[in-house]
């Protein structure tokens, strides 16, 4: 999967968002924005993210900063699951909840994603208990598929996640949020 792919992307509230590559200067804003709740490990030491971000910047394939106003603030990645198929993850830290930035972010991504890699499908899950995260998705153009019940175990109490899929050539797979993104 080439690693190339590089977005400028217009946000609901005029400001402007970037993917790209990560670097190794985003280790302080990785670790400003690492938050439990978007399956970061607890606590997140500065070692924790200089070991993933040096695997990030040696092999970036399939893994992209989301950057805002100069500062790294989030990401998104693909996970190969069969040769035309991927895995859709993205995180946001919690200052930038709630402004409509990962629905934008993800509706300009997966198809240019799904363009760019010749991807048959996008596959990405949500935590049931994270109704924004399901919303990003499907405003995105994800259909819910299904679910997977008891799918992981956090501090000892199981959670369910909503399976959900965005197909290419499916008309019903069209963004619903209106604007340019």
């Amino acid at each position: 999967m080439p690693s190339t792919l590089a977005l400028d992307i217009e946000l609901a509230d005029a400001r402007h968002a970037r993917l790209r590559a990560w670097q190794h200067g985003d280790l302080d804003d990785l670790l400003a924005h690492a938050d439990p709740s978007a399956r970061f490990p607890y606590p997140y030491s500065g070692r924790d993210g200089r070991g993933w971000l040096d695997a990030a910047v040696r092999d970036p394939q399939g893994r992209w900063a989301l950057e805002i106003e100069g500062r790294v603030v989030g990401g998104v990645s693909l996970i190969a699951i069969a040769d035309d198929a991927r895995e859709l993850g993205y995180w946001l830290g919690r200052a930038y909840w709630r402004r409509g930035i990962m629905t934008c972010v993800i509706a300009r991504f997966a198809p240019e994603a799904m363009r760019a890699f010749r991807l048959r499908r996008l596959v990405a899950t949500a935590y049931t208990d994270n109704p924004a995260s399901m919303r990003v998705l499907e405003k995105a153009g994800f259909l819910r598929e299904g679910m997977r019940e008891s799918a992981i175990v956090e501090n000892g109490r199981p959670l369910e996640l909503a399976v959900y899929a965005r197909s290419a050539g499916s008309s019903d797979n069209s963004p619903i949020i209106a604007g340019s993104h």
